[in-house]
């Protein structure tokens, strides 16, 4: 009984990390995103208006990254 809680134990520890390593990296990945389009509006050269459209862009498709991201780690918490 003992081997068999510690085996189940053992699985739901590897899940746990497995996880972590998912979330870690979809962070890695949001974060070079975002260098990259701070990048692109320090370089921006098409005028006020349109730079500033360009931001808003990019601000809003990180936001939607970032909650997609946290969604789909909630889901998984919850499976």
């Amino acid at each position: 009984i003992v081997a068999l809680v510690m085996l189940a134990s053992l699985s739901q520890a590897e899940e746990t990390l497995s996880e972590s390593a998912k979330a870690t990296g979809n962070t890695a990945v949001r974060k070079i995103k975002k260098g990259g389009n701070r990048l692109k509006e320090a370089v921006c050269m098409e005028g006020d208006l349109k730079c500033a459209a360009e931001k808003a862009k990019h601000r809003a498709h990180e936001a939607g990254e970032a909650m997609g991201d946290k969604a789909k780690e909630v889901k998984e918490k919850v499976d």
